[in-house]
């Protein structure tokens, strides 16, 4: 869904000097991860969440400077200078986006449910 709402978003911004692109920074070890309360686990795996919380996530998720490094290459390298529409791996490196978020039917229906669910927040004001 994200895919397809930038590469919709970047084409409507194409020759603005505006660009979007698609990010993903990988696995991080967050405060929000640590903070993960064992209810929100799936019944079945609830009794091993806290060795998942403690023990394993600690080990198999990066900690937050190597899941930032991807967003900021994207923001600040040259590389990417006026390039918009590009999807980059948590490696740094772009990649082709997937053929559904290439698709126009698809990224024509995210768009319009993104505009439904942003008019109460925009006041009405439709971003067209």
């Amino acid at each position: 869904m994200t895919m397809a709402m930038t590469h919709r978003l970047a084409a409507r911004l194409r020759g603005s000097g505006v660009t979007a692109n698609v990010v993903y920074p990988g696995h991080g070890h967050t405060p929000m991860n640590r903070a993960t309360p064992v209810r929100a686990f799936p019944v079945a795996y609830r009794p091993i969440a806290p060795l998942v919380l403690k023990v394993i996530a600690p080990l198999f998720l990066s900690d937050l400077t190597r899941s930032a490094r991807s967003s900021v290459y994207a923001a600040t390298s040259p590389d990417l200078d006026g390039v918009s529409g590009a999807y980059v791996d948590g490696r740094c490196r772009r990649r082709p986006l997937p053929a559904p978020a290439l698709d126009p039917a698809a990224q024509q229906a995210v768009w319009e449910l993104c505009v439904r669910l942003s008019a109460p927040v925009l006041g009405g004001v439709s971003p067209a």
